[in-house]
């Protein structure tokens, strides 16, 4: 019987000489949890509008990548794409059923309107409907390009690549 304890006491001896060490040290390429969001048709970033972004409802548009936090996105596993300022990408539920529904941020409530899923083709599909995040192509060649949802179709207003 005193083997085990002089066992048990070398091993919580090594573990806390190196094992400790090891879980706490910050890996060496820590890197953000933020991601940009660009699209595949002009390389413009996901932008929450500054004007707006503190509201229900705020604008979500294309711009000129500039990495300020209104290109900030955080994808988390409970499928939700939050923005800097803790807001999820949502679909407007008042016209959800249609093609051209506008994207927003609103406060995060767990529902399907605001569920993401990034494709392998570089699409990203709505949880609630399965329609594709589309930059809106009529507004496609200049800042504050609409974003909406739409049928997938694999045109390249609805890739995305994230960084």
């Amino acid at each position: 019987m005193r083997r085990i304890p002089a066992v048990l006491a070398i091993f919580v001896l090594v573990v806390a000489s190196t094992g400790l060490s090891l879980f706490w040290a910050a890996p060496a390429n820590a890197t953000s949890p933020y991601t940009t969001e660009r699209s595949g048709y002009n390389g413009r970033c996901l932008d929450a509008d500054l004007n707006t972004m503190g509201t229900n409802g705020g604008k979500v548009q294309l711009w000129d990548c500039n990495g300020q936090p209104q290109q900030s996105w955080t994808p988390l596993r409970d499928a939700t794409i939050r923005s800097a300022n803790a807001r999820c990408l949502d679909a407007d539920l008042n016209r959800i059923g249609f093609n051209g529904v506008k994207v927003q941020l609103w406060d995060c409530n767990g529902q399907p309107q605001q569920r993401w899923f990034l494709q392998e083709d570089g699409s990203i599909r709505s949880g609630y409907n399965g329609r594709c995040l589309d930059a809106d192509l009529a507004t496609l060649g200049a800042n504050g390009t609409k974003i909406q949802l739409w049928d997938c179709n694999g045109q390249i207003q609805q890739k995305w690549t994230t960084e």
